[in-house]
């Protein structure tokens, strides 16, 4: 994946367990809120 691919929005990915998971994907969440931008959860 680019540079260029990921301009505009929030990407959240964890390999580890379900509580890291959703950590990550909160502060996704937090974060593409803050700017105003989508998010995705891989």
């Amino acid at each position: 994946m680019k540079a260029s691919d990921t301009a505009g929005f929030i990407i959240a990915h964890r390999n580890d367990g379900m509580g890291a998971r959703i950590i990550a994907i909160l502060n996704a969440v937090r974060i593409a809120q803050d700017y105003d931008l989508p998010y995705y959860v891989g």
